[in-house]
């Protein structure tokens, strides 16, 4: 009796698995391809990623640090669409404190985001070197990158960007310490609204000082 109940509730389960699929692929403009590009990121979380971009002002700029294979971007340019104007995608491609080791990715990002070509612009070094080729106010802040010293210094180099109640979002909140006390010194001081939070994502509107 117990096996036949366990069965049932394994397949209830799984229709609701693909339900909640099926509406994704609705709502989520090339889900079916962008959903399984690999990331270390929740399905939930490249969701947040989407809507957060779908409620964007038109002629929107994103930055993203640490793009890795693309999965993130594509979830951004997607809810972007016709929104985002520039979304400026910031790695070294070097796979660098990857847990995976060191590797060439950027070959796998460009072929990953191609759909999104007419939005996306690959930046590729070390964030704060580079942050002096972009252009215009930041609506939105994504940070995927190191932690605490590299995050501390993206948040130092970018904010400063950001738009007075512009968007910034971090991963890896979770379980990284450094991220947190980044967090904690450097955006906590900033925050004028009630931050939205997964269990490994960190969000909140910013009004950078002096604005």
């Amino acid at each position: 009796m117990m096996k036949v109940v366990y069965q049932l509730r394994e397949k209830a389960r799984g229709a609701k698995r693909r339900i909640r699929e099926f509406i994704k692929a609705r709502q989520i403009p090339f889900y079916e391809v962008i959903s399984k590009i690999p990331t270390h990121m929740t399905a939930e979380e490249q969701e947040f990623l989407f809507k957060s971009a779908r409620d964007l002002p038109i002629g929107s700029v994103v930055v993203e640090i640490g793009s890795y294979l693309g999965a993130s971007t594509c979830f951004l340019a997607a809810g972007g669409r016709g929104r985002i104007s520039k979304l400026y995608c910031i790695d070294t491609w070097e796979n660098d404190a990857m847990s995976e080791g060191p590797k060439k990715t950027f070959e796998a990002f460009i072929q990953n985001t191609s759909i999104f070509t007419d939005v996306v612009t690959p930046v590729k070094g070390k964030s704060v070197e580079v942050a002096n080729s972009l252009i215009g106010q930041v609506d939105l802040l994504f940070i995927d990158g190191d932690h605490y010293e590299g995050i501390r210094l993206d948040l130092k180099t970018y904010l400063p960007r950001v738009k007075s109640g512009g968007l910034i979002v971090l991963h890896d909140w979770g379980w990284a310490e450094g991220v947190q006390r980044a967090i904690r010194e450097v955006v906590f001081p900033l925050q004028v609204a009630r931050p939205y939070i997964l269990p490994n994502m960190y969000s909140v509107r910013v009004s950078p000082l002096g604005r």
